[in-house]
């Protein structure tokens, strides 16, 4: 895991926003004053990654800036070549969390509860929060006394940071089988050395020679072990990122196969397209057209809307003619009427 950009407010000794861009840097060291935050700035990617800091083991609200009330930290980082952003805030009683991956120049969101994201970043970092702070983050305190302390203090110090107890058991029942072995050896010899028969004797020889080998072969053991122990902690660490790497190519098989089935689809989509289009083509070229009667209904056309401009022109007139008619017909009734008012 490599951090490009760490942006951080209301956290412990930062309660003003403050960002740090590591993009450009291969390697950086951060010095300061005693109180200065340099510590706070570890303990601030650890927190956005895991929800808790190795110093004090804290969590949460602990964390605040004194006299602040919000908090928030973001984490831009790169695991391979695949960038990722985390984030995590408190405002008043509320909790916030966000992770997200970085695909062609987008943000994809993988966790947006506190539960998801655990179990998205152990499997991101490939490392749980125990085996980050031992194998990442030496935690404040334990450092000095590595550098300072006896060789016991310190061989305890890469216990404690390695976790190695596991290997140390291995070694341990190969002693016991070593020293087991060795004393079996002894009691034969001393029975061959007593009262022995030259038939038991031999028998006893034999079962000497067996046990030496089994002692030969637990102290070969037990130095395998020994040589074997560094390439262990490696293999396990690259058996995470494996895993890691897996389930990223399993989510990338499952978006082609996606991508496979669009296409398939389209492509069925596109044929019966091109069916309806070579269907309309055949029809039109079904359709029989006669370019001489349509030249001829073309030359009639303004003659046809001419002949219909005059039929509505003469039903207009036909309409005053009649209105026209009755108009008279009641003036000649008026006068009538008038006529034999004043016979």
């Amino acid at each position: 895991m490599r951090p490009i950009k760490l942006a951080i407010e209301g956290f412990t000794a930062f309660r003003d926003k403050c960002e740090i861009d590591f993009s450009a840097l291969d390697l950086f060291a951060i010095t300061g004053q005693t109180g200065a935050g340099k510590t706070s700035l570890l303990d601030a990617m650890t927190y956005a990654l895991y929800g808790r800091t190795s110093r004090l083991n804290k969590a949460g609200r602990d964390l605040i800036s004194q006299g602040a009330s919000n908090m928030s930290v973001t984490l831009q980082f790169r695991v391979g070549n695949i960038e990722y952003n985390v984030a995590r805030s408190i405002k008043g009683s509320s909790v916030n969390v966000r992770l997200e991956r970085s695909e062609g120049g987008d943000w994809k969101a993988l966790a947006g509860s506190v539960s998801e994201l655990s179990d998205q970043i152990s499997g991101i970092v490939g490392l749980d929060f125990d085996g980050f702070t031992k194998a990442v983050i030496l935690p404040q305190g334990k450092f000095d006394v590595f550098l300072r302390g006896k060789p016991d203090e310190r061989r305890q110090v890469l216990n404690d940071l390695l976790d190695v107890s596991v290997y140390q058991q291995m070694m341990q029942s190969a002693n016991e089988r070593s020293k087991l072995a060795g004393e079996r050896a002894k009691t034969k010899e001393v029975e061959i050395d007593t009262s022995a028969t030259p038939e038991a004797k031999i028998e006893c020889e034999r079962e000497l020679e067996r046990a030496s080998a089994q002692e030969q072969d637990a102290l070969s053991l037990v130095e395998g072990l020994r040589q074997a122990l560094p390439s262990a902690i490696t293999l396990r660490e690259k058996r995470r990122s494996a895993i890691q790497e897996q389930k990223e190519l399993d989510g990338t098989q499952k978006k082609i196969g996606e991508a496979t089935s669009k296409a398939a689809e389209a492509a069925k989509d596109v044929q019966r397209k091109t069916v309806a289009i070579d269907q309309i083509k055949t029809e039109i070229e079904a359709t029989d057209y006669d370019s001489e009667r349509h030249l001829r209904l073309m030359r009639l056309e303004p003659l046809a809307q001419q002949r219909e401009s005059l039929r509505e022109q003469l039903g207009r007139e036909a309409g005053e003619q009649s209105a026209l008619s009755d108009r008279l017909a009641a003036e000649e009734k008026n006068s009538e009427a008038a006529r034999l008012a004043h016979g």
